[in-house]
């Protein structure tokens, strides 16, 4: 399997089967970390613990999910699932990476993520859960859920059509983010994977045995703290660690500050 590779301020660029991905590694040999976007994201959300990560010496890795970021698979997103956004996931760890990770998987993300620790436990090293979507089994919390009954969003869900947030719900995921770094951030998001992931289609019934770390933000409006509390009951989960943010730690002001945090439960 053929990688391609560039590099630029550091972060260098990748690509393996159609995924894009960015890769800042060599920094030793300490448990590497792969951060996992969720809805309408990329791995650009991630630059600024790319390089904070780079300047603790730890390597680490983010990529665009099929269909999004500098990936391939546009022409194809209304249709994709969630089962080939975890098939990504573990093409980034078992073909580029190469040993196990830190999996840190955002919002829909997440749901991803615990889905990879509990198939293959052996490629994590340590689970963290970031103000996750609620997986099956957890009611989802706050006055996002109701907006996703919209008939915009119901007809891209219902038709499995790509779609992108609305002006009235960008709210919820930004309220703690500067307008001018949240002007533009979402992109087209796959109909059918949102609609898995309303439904509860992702089904995690395995147990997770890698370390797992629930994290949440004090004033998140899209994923709250009620909700992750209850995904750390679901999954008998040891440590919930709550920061003082929104949904979207990594682009607030004290980003850097949030993932050293969040670092300390994964040593």
């Amino acid at each position: 399997m053929e990688i391609s590779q560039g590099s630029s301020c550091g972060i260098k660029r990748g690509s393996i089967a159609g995924i894009a991905y960015y890769e800042c590694s060599d920094y030793g040999t300490g448990v590497p970390i792969l951060f996992v976007h969720g809805l309408c994201g990329d791995k650009e959300l991630f630059t600024r613990w790319l390089t904070s990560a780079r300047d603790m010496k730890i390597n680490s890795y983010a990529l665009d999910l099929r269909g999004h970021g500098e990936s391939g698979g546009k022409e194809t997103l209304g249709r994709l699932s969630l089962e080939e956004y975890c098939g990504n996931v573990l093409l980034m760890i078992n073909h580029v990476i190469q040993r196990p990770v830190i999996l840190v998987g955002h919002s829909m993300g997440a749901v991803c993520c615990q889905k990879i620790a509990a198939e293959h436990p052996k490629n994590v090293s340590v689970l963290v859960s970031l103000m996750s979507s609620a997986p099956r089994g957890v009611r989802p919390r706050g006055a996002l859920v109701r907006r996703a009954l919209h008939p915009y969003y119901l007809k891209a869900l219902w038709k499995e059509q790509p779609f992108v947030f609305r002006t009235a719900e960008e709210y919820f995921f930004l309220n703690r983010i500067p307008r001018d770094i949240g002007k533009g951030l979402f992109k087209q998001e796959s109909g059918r994977a949102t609609k898995q992931l309303i439904l509860g289609k992702l089904r995690v019934d395995k147990p997770i045995k890698p370390p797992h770390i629930v994290v949440s933000g004090k004033y998140d409006l899209a994923a709250p703290p009620s909700q992750q509390r209850a995904i750390q009951l679901k999954f008998r989960t040891l440590w919930h660690l709550e920061l003082n943010t929104g949904h979207m730690p990594m682009l607030e002001p004290n980003a850097e500050e949030n993932l050293k945090q969040i670092l300390i439960y994964t040593t």
